[in-house]
């Protein structure tokens, strides 16, 4: 491994690459990403961010762009038994906005001629009636589920990363502890942009268990500006 000590600190906006390994020789791990906000208040609900189906002494990497936040409309489906978040419209948004949500045609979306910023370490979303979400890198990953309309919902930041081995999951579902089979927080660092979590299998005592350490730095070209963003993100 390379001394990344002596390279400059990461920017806000930066890629991150999960390097997620699997020891157990015997089954396929089911890893998740997923976000929490500080003191998160009833009816918001935590979903399945990154996920990655990885079989036995494999590897599999997922991306993704850490400070990009978005906001998203979405919507509910109950497929074969599962529920999933899916958006409707998602867009690119920065820590501090205020956004408004208006009805065009029927159809709930938000105004991006009305965004108002602030100071605040907070993404706000006023006068709706709507399954509203936020996340980051074009994936939705914090929901809160339909409320009244002409009310608000703040999510608080900074958000605070996990990664999971989880029984069955896809991305959009609902996190709950009777799905997760164990998890562990994932804190990021201003030094490397790349971290490897390892599944491991104790054949002594039956038990997985998850080990998560710093890697390589990967240096990544930076690419489009904000002002391109929302015209780029396509619907999930």
């Amino acid at each position: 491994m390379s001394d990344i000590s002596t390279k400059p600190t990461l920017p806000s906006n930066t890629t991150y690459f999960i390097s997620l390994k699997n020891q157990a020789p015997d089954r396929t791990i089911s890893f998740a990403i997923y976000q929490e906000l500080p003191n998160l208040p009833p009816g918001f609900q935590i979903i399945a961010w990154l996920q990655a189906d990885v079989p036995p002494d494999a590897e599999s990497v997922v991306t993704f762009n850490r400070g990009e936040y978005n906001v998203a409309v979405v919507d509910y489906h109950d497929e074969t038994g599962v529920g999933l978040y899916k958006s409707s419209q998602i867009l690119f948004a920065k820590i501090g906005q205020i956004w408004e949500l208006i009805e065009k045609k029927g159809v709930q979306q938000y105004n991006k001629e009305n965004v108002i910023s602030t100071n605040k370490q907070e993404i706000t979303i006023s006068l709706h009636e709507a399954n509203l979400a936020i996340g980051e890198s074009n994936k939705i990953a914090i929901v809160h589920k339909k409320i009244k309309k002409d009310d608000s919902t703040t999510f608080k930041l900074p958000n605070q990363y996990y990664v999971g081995i989880f029984y069955d999951l896809v991305i959009g579902q609902g996190i709950s502890s009777d799905i997760c089979h164990l998890s562990k927080r994932l804190d990021l660092n201003t030094e490397t942009n790349h971290y490897i979590v390892t599944a491991k299998f104790d054949i002594v005592t039956s038990k997985l268990s998850l080990e998560i350490e710093s890697g390589e730095r990967f240096e990544i070209p930076k690419e489009d500006n904000d002002n391109d963003r929302n015209e780029k993100v396509s619907k999930l």
